[in-house]
C-alpha cells in the first residue's frame, strides 16, 4: 500500500482556529445551569424547613389558643369569687351588732330600775355598690334599726341616769325619754319595808339603733367558704 504523501508546505496548510468566545458562553451557560440547580436545591430546603417551622408554630398556637380558654375560665371563676367575697364583706361590715348593743344594755341599768318591755331590731344592710365603700358608709346611717324600752324605777334620778347611760352607749343614737310618770301606788313591796313607801315611776325610752362597725371590716376567710 502506497503511503499518502502531502505535498504542500507546512507554511501553506490550513490551521484549524478555536472559537474562544462560544467556549466561554457555553462555559458561562454550564455556570449558570449549575447555580440554578444549586440555589434550587438550597431554596428548596430552605422552604421545606420554613414550612416545618411553620407548622410547629401553628401547633403552638394552637395549644397556647387552647390554654389561653382555659385560662379564661379560671380567670372568670376568680371574677366571680370575688364579687361573691365582696358582697359578703359588705353583708359582714353591714350588719348591726345587736348582741353587742345588748351586752352594752346589760352594764347601764341601775340597780334600781326594772325593765317591763324591749324591742330592738336591727336595720336593713345598706345597697351593694361594688367599689364605692363611701356609698356603703352612708347607706349604714340611713338605715337605722329601733331601740324602745319600758320600766319602772322609785325615783325620776334613776329615769334620768338611765337614760344618761343608754346616750353612751355607740350604737343607740337620738336617745329620747317619751314619758315617765308616777303610778301612785305602792311599788317594790318585796324588797323591804322601805321600798314600800316609795311609789313607782314608770318610764319608756326610744332611740335609733346604727351599726358601729367600719365598711372595711375585715372577713373571717377562714371561717367562711364562698362558692361561685
Amino acid at each position: 500500500m502506497i503511503r499518502r504523501i502531502n505535498l504542500v508546505p507546512l507554511s501553506e496548510r490550513p490551521r484549524t482556529q478555536t472559537d474562544f468566545g462560544m467556549l466561554g458562553l457555553i462555559v458561562l451557560a454550564l455556570i449558570v445551569i449549575a447555580g440554578i440547580g444549586l440555589s434550587y436545591v438550597y431554596f428548596n430546603g430552605v422552604l421545606t424547613d420554613r414550612k416545618r417551622e411553620l407548622e410547629e408554630l401553628q401547633a403552638q398556637t394552637s395549644q397556647a389558643r387552647h390554654e389561653l380558654a382555659a385560662l379564661a375560665e379560671y380567670e372568670e371563676l376568680g371574677n366571680q369569687r370575688r364579687k361573691a367575697t365582696e358582697v359578703v364583706e359588705h353583708i359582714y361590715a353591714g350588719r348591726t351588732l345587736l348582741s353587742q348593743t345588748l351586752g352594752d344594755l346589760s352594764l347601764v341599768i341601775p340597780k334600781d330600775v326594772w325593765l317591763q318591755q324591749l324591742s330592738l331590731t336591727a336595720g336593713a344592710v345598706p345597697p351593694f355598690s361594688p367599689g364605692n365603700e363611701a356609698a356603703g358608709s352612708s347607706g349604714q346611717e340611713s338605715d337605722m334599726g329601733t331601740f324602745s324600752l319600758a320600766g319602772t324605777t322609785y325615783s325620776f334620778e334613776d329615769v334620768a341616769t338611765m337614760l344618761i347611760r343608754l346616750e353612751q352607749i355607740p350604737s343607740l343614737r337620738e336617745t329620747k325619754l317619751d314619758t315617765a310618770s308616777s303610778a301612785g301606788g305602792a311599788g317594790g313591796s318585796t324588797s323591804g319595808t322601805d321600798s314600800t313607801a316609795k311609789s313607782a315611776k314608770t318610764f319608756s325610752i326610744r332611740a335609733d339603733v346604727v351599726n358601729t362597725q367600719p365598711p372595711d371590716t375585715p372577713l373571717p376567710i377562714s371561717q367562711v367558704l364562698v362558692t361561685p
